[in-house]
This record gives structure tokens, C-alpha cells and sequence, in this order.
């Protein structure tokens, strides 16, 4: 594979060559369409691309491709869910497109006012990017580095972890993400990057102590549950939802989606998935049966991909992929 945007690509303030006062600025603001009170509503209508939405309160925080861009770096973006115009975004790089791909991705904000995201950068065109961190910083400015962790964490097997997907805060000063590692296969049918999963793994950002989760291995999807465990999925059996409770070593089977899950989130108490069936769907399972409750079809064509559930609502942000790119709506469980 090609080093490129899509490529695991990290979520980064701007930590070299961009102007510190002021974040990446918003000229030219894409169009924002008709607006509606009512979902479906289609968020972003970016020439580029949109991935990774992360929610935090009303803000939606995401990776965001610039059309623009030659040198394919990946931007912080933050969109208010009751607006439909972006309100800031941030880029690793610099202002102008450089010789260097620097990317952000699979944000995550906490309720202290911080962003945690993975920053790669590397060569255009190269196989995998040169330097992967994790990064950690205030939202306002999400332009200073607090703190930075390599990834390159020992698995208990011998494995070493140098990829990560799905990140997010888990207790505290701890955060929650699926480790594992790339390939880049060359043959033309094949994805030009491939992830394996070792399983879901948790870095305190205070003292860089690393941990892997216990009885989670080759996870492909995660959510924290409602009672402090944690809501998965495996890769040998992608449509099995489990639960693994708080310290607990060995997860239980809640239930079964009608096709593969490639995300999982909690909406309004209940484990929801992008489920891969035809036509796609976002899925909620009913806990206490076991069986899928209800679904909403998507309202373009398309396949769903990551989710996060707006709180207190039943309406969640999804990725929706077109022609091989991506673009976030607001939509609703029924």
C-alpha cells in the first residue's frame, strides 16, 4: 500500500510548521444544504473526506480529509450536531500542502476538555507512515501537545503493537483503543492496508503504563456498556455481540445481528451496530431477547461504517462511504 490518507493515520495537534494562534482556516465553507430538524440529515458535504466521528455533549469532533490538499494530510474538525457549518479546523502540517503527509485520526474528547488522537506522518506514497504517536492535548487550542506516547507497546505474547483503531477514554486519566498491526499487501484487489487486531488494549496517559484487556482478543468493534463493561465483537464471529464485565476475564454472549458489525455504539441504553447486510443498516440489538429490535436503513446508498451515539438522544452520528470516500449524517433509531 501506498501511504495515504485512509492509511491509519494519526489524529494530531498541530505540533510543527502550522501557525499556533490560529488553527487551519475555513475558506471556500463547503455547501451545508437544506437544513431540517428532522433526521436523516446529511453533516458534512466534503469534496474530500470525512471519517472517525467521536461525540462528546453537542460537539462532534472527526478526521477530515481537505480536498485541496496534495500532500493528503488529515485534519482535526469540530462541527456543532444543532449547526451545519463546521466551526473549526485544525491541521498537523503545515498551513500549506508540504512534502510531508501528516494525519489525524480516530479522535476522542474527554470530559475534561481534551482530545486524544493518533498522529502519523510519513512520505506520499510510501508504504506506512515513518513516526505513529499518540497524542494528547487540550480542545481549545488542539494545537499544543500535552503529551505524546510512541506506539510501540509489547503484547503479553511477544507481539508488538504498532497500530491502533477505535480510540477512546476510558477511566479517567486511561484510554481504550483495539491494538494491533498493518500490513500493506501489493496485490491490486486486496485493501491497500490491512489491520489485525490483537485485541483491546489501555494506556494511562499519566505514567505511559500499557495493558491489554483480558478475554478481548481479536476484537473488531467495541463500545463501553452502560454497566461499566464492555459491549464487543470478534473477528471470527463478526454478527456475535459480547459483554465482558468491569476486570473481568472471560465475556458472555448478549445476542446476534442480523450480518457482520464494522461499529458498535450505545444509543439510548442499547448496543447499536453498522451491520453489513443488504441494504445496510444501523441495527440495535434488544438486550433481554437477544435479538435484533429495530433498524434504520441508510438513507443513500452506500455501507455504514464508524458510529457515536449523541447522549441522551436516540439519534447517532454514522460514516457513510460513496465511491470510496466518506461523509458523516445525523440519523435516528425508529
Amino acid at each position: 500500500m501506498r501511504f495515504r490518507p485512509i492509511v491509519s493515520l494519526a489524529l494530531s495537534i498541530c505540533a510543527t510548521g502550522c501557525d499556533h494562534t490560529a488553527p487551519f482556516a475555513v475558506h471556500d465553507q463547503e455547501p451545508v444544504g437544506p437544513w431540517t430538524a428532522a433526521p436523516p440529515i446529511r453533516l458534512t458535504f466534503n469534496g474530500g473526506d470525512d471519517r472517525h466521528p467521536a461525540v462528546h455533549d453537542d460537539i462532534i469532533v472527526f478526521s477530515r480529509l481537505e480536498a485541496g490538499r496534495s500532500d493528503f494530510d488529515r485534519c482535526l474538525a469540530f462541527l456543532p450536531i444543532g449547526v451545519g457549518t463546521l466551526s473549526r479546523v485544525s491541521c498537523a502540517g503545515s498551513v500549506t500542502p508540504d512534502s510531508l503527509v501528516d494525519a489525524i485520526v480516530d479522535p476522542a474528547l474527554s470530559s475534561d476538555g481534551r482530545v486524544a488522537y493518533v498522529r502519523d506522518q510519513g512520505v506520499p506514497f510510501r508504504k506506512g507512515p515513518s513516526t505513529r504517536h499518540i497524542v494528547i492535548a487540550p480542545v481549545d487550542p488542539p494545537v499544543n501537545p500535552a503529551t505524546a506516547y510512541t506506539v510501540s507497546f509489547a503484547w503479553p505474547d511477544g507481539r508488538r503493537a504498532l497500530a491502533l483503531r477505535q480510540m477512546s477514554w476510558s477511566h479517567g486519566d486511561v484510554l481504550r483503543f483495539i491494538a494491533g498491526e498493518e500490513t500493506y499487501p501489493s496485490a491490486p484487489t486486496l485493501p491497500d492496508t490491512v489491520f489485525t487486531s490483537f485485541g483491546l488494549a489501555e494506556l494511562s496517559v499519566a505514567t505511559g503504563a500499557f495493558a491489554e484487556i483480558a478475554g478481548t482478543d481479536s476484537v473488531r468493534t467495541y463500545v463501553a456498556a452502560p454497566d461499566d463493561g464492555i459491549w464487543f465483537v470478534r473477528e471470527g464471529a463478526p454478527d456475535t455481540l459480547l459483554h465482558l464485565v468491569r476486570g473481568g476475564m472471560v465475556p458472555t454472549v448478549v445476542g446476534v445481528f442480523s450480518g457482520p458489525v464494522t461499529s458498535l455504539t450505545v444509543v439510548d441504553g442499547h448496543p447499536v451496530g453498522s451491520v453489513s447486510v443488504d441494504p445496510p443498516r444501523v441495527e440495535w440489538l434488544a438486550v433481554a431477547s437477544g435479538a435484533p429490535g429495530g433498524a434504520t436503513v441508510l438513507p443513500i446508498a452506500g455501507s455504514a461504517g464508524r458510529l457515536a451515539g449523541v447522549p441522551t438522544t436516540r439519534r447517532f452520528v454514522v460514516e457513510i462511504s460513496t465511491g470510496g470516500s466518506a461523509d458523516l449524517w445525523l440519523l435516528e433509531l425508529p
